[in-house]
């Protein structure tokens, strides 16, 4: 199935509720799956699915809760993601290295929160040395 991000808003407001939240969320989403909510468009979400801006607010986190969104710290607000493993644009090839980015960064942001015991990295480091896979150089095995 094929469809228009263009779309997602009148789907959004077909169905109402949390699906029309996520439809209208994602029809916001740039060709990397990245979400940024301004005011406005949170604004224009209320509007056109007549919710009021705590109801949005709640729905969003369910959606974060059932893993079809994340959210990242950015400099001037929340960041979302749609899980590219639900809903990505692109060939394959690169929707596969969405989902492995998308991995990465949840991972290391979920670990950086939790943080290690001393605070001061280590096995829960949030390095991406401790996230990525690495293939053995030559002479390692």
């Amino acid at each position: 199935m094929k469809m228009y991000i263009e779309s997602a808003m009148h789907l959004g407001i077909a169905f109402g509720g949390k699906a029309g939240v996520l439809f209208a969320v994602l029809s916001f989403a740039g060709k990397d799956g990245e979400i940024i909510l301004r005011a406005s468009q949170r604004a224009t979400i209320c509007e056109k699915l007549g919710l009021n801006s705590k109801t949005v607010s709640n729905y969003i986190s369910t959606l974060l809760k059932d893993g079809l969104l994340y959210k990242l710290p950015g400099e001037t607000g929340p960041i979302y993601w749609a899980n590219p493993g639900y809903f990505a644009i692109g060939s394959w090839n690169d929707v596969k290295e969405r989902i492995a980015l998308y991995e990465v960064a949840r991972r290391m942001y979920s670990r950086g929160r939790q943080g290690g015991a001393d605070g001061a990295g280590g096995i829960n480091s949030d390095s991406p040395d401790n996230l990525l896979p690495v293939e053995p150089s030559e002479g390692q095995a």
